[in-house]
């Protein structure tokens, strides 16, 4: 099956350069932006199945782009790619943290990129298709909104069935608080992350409370993460 791919890069060369590869390859069908605004408008129009985003372009930061995003797709529904020439660790750290899954930094090789957009696109293609999401005795049914544990019904506000959605979709991952800001809130990670570790506290005490094993796993100094 083709799959469509968008990029957000104002270098006409590098869009027309990524166009020409990944169209060789005969599994991309390959869409681009010179403009960050265009480029989230049209991608939350047509959900492409990955999006290539480049850092700095004339009128939007990629990390703005990405936080956009973020707030109609999680990285399940579209893995993001950040193109950047800026090798440092805080940028780095910065892109990964507004919603981005990985990184590529110029000059890049064609074929590295095109690896990590097949490793992505496998990592999503892996996600969970079924309607109900589990963890131990914990069972969350996407079509009822249904949470139950250990057969009892627990009662969740909006926000914190999204939030224990996210955390059962990336079961056994460590999620950042930034990452958890981004994917569930819609954010930017100069927002006070302390928003989630009120919610994450309330979950606990509503998911955990009277069972002997607690679900979610605060891993210090990194964030949170809810056992399989």
């Amino acid at each position: 099956m083709i799959k469509k791919i968008a990029i957000i890069e104002d270098n006409v060369e590098i869009i027309d350069f990524v166009k020409e590869y990944l169209k060789s390859t005969g599994d991309f069908d390959v869409v681009g932006y010179t403009s960050g605004i265009e480029g989230i408008k049209n991608i939350k129009l047509s959900k492409p199945d990955l999006a290539i985003i480049d850092l700095e372009l004339g009128d939007l930061r990629g990390e703005t782009i990405c936080v956009e995003l973020r707030k109609t797709y999680s990285d399940t529904e579209l893995p993001i790619i950040i193109l950047t020439g800026d090798k440092s660790h805080e940028t780095i750290v910065r892109c990964l943290n507004s919603g981005a899954d990985d990184y590529v930094t110029k000059p890049f090789n064609a074929e590295e990129l095109l690896a990590r957009i097949n490793a992505r696109l496998r990592n999503t293609s892996m996600m969970p298709s079924q309607q109900i999401l589990q963890a131990g005795d914990l069972e969350v049914n996407l079509d009822t909104l249904e949470v139950k544990r250990g057969g009892k019904h627990i009662e969740l506000t909006a926000k914190e069935f999204e939030l224990l959605k996210y955390l059962l979709i990336n079961k056994d991952r460590i999620l950042t608080r930034e990452k958890l800001l981004n994917a569930v809130w819609g954010y930017s990670a100069v927002v006070d992350t302390r928003v989630v570790d009120v919610h994450v506290g309330k979950l606990r005490k509503k998911i955990d409370s009277g069972f002997k094993t607690p679900l979610i796993e605060t891993m210090r100094g990194f964030g949170y993460r809810i056992a399989g």
